[in-house]
Order: structure tokens, then sequence, then C-alpha cells
């Protein structure tokens, strides 16, 4: 899964604000919880690729960090 900054038209609107540097730093933290992922550069700044061995690895990720992004 391709992780990348909210590039569209309400980004902002809700929630707090992240850059590429936040959201790399938050993916780097979740390395340090959890050894089964892995954070991969791509060939933009603003996007990393998160390959993991189990689709319920990745959904606990990105449910996990959209209630720290919603409070």
């Amino acid at each position: 899964m391709v992780f990348t900054v909210n590039s569209g038209p309400l980004s902002g609107r809700e929630g707090s604000y992240l850059t590429s540097r936040d959201l790399r730093d938050r993916l780097q933290k979740e390395l340090l919880t959890n050894v089964f992922h892995r954070v991969e550069d791509t060939e933009t700044p603003e996007s990393f690729r998160v390959p993991a061995a189990a689709n319920l690895q990745l959904a606990i990720l990105i449910e996990t960090m959209r209630r720290e992004v919603s409070n």
C-alpha cells in the first residue's frame, strides 16, 4: 500500500494538517512497535510504500493513524 499526503481540494479542512515529513515520522514510529511493517521510499518524496504480510495489519495501522489525526 502506498501512503501519501492528501493533496485533494478538501485537504486540511478536517483534522490536523500533515506534511510528508510528519507522515514519514509517524510510519517510522510504527516500526519501533510493529516489526512486521517496512517503509520503503518511492519515486516521489511525498509518498511511502508499506508492504505488509496481511491486510489486517494494514487495516489496523490505517485505523490507528486515522484516529490520531481526528483527535
